[in-house]
């Protein structure tokens, strides 16, 4: 999360369909999505981007996600 923002959205604006590069995810599930933040503040992802199944991230990702800083 950038410093400037005080908290995340918890949507995710992505185009409408797969072939457009559009992120279909399935409920119940938690992703790592990687993406952009707008000029407004809402989060941007894409098929084309990272797309990983929490579950199938490595410890040594996810300890390193915790300590990144934007």
């Amino acid at each position: 999360k950038p410093g400037n923002l005080n908290q995340l959205s918890n949507k995710i604006v992505t185009a409408s369909n797969s072939a457009a590069c559009g992120i279909e995810l399935t409920i119940g599930k938690e992703y790592l999505i990687g993406g952009s933040i707008d000029e407004n503040g809402a989060l941007r992802g894409n098929l084309c981007g990272l797309v990983q199944e929490w579950s199938t991230v490595s410890t040594a990702d996810r300890k390193a996600l915790e300590s990144y800083k934007c």
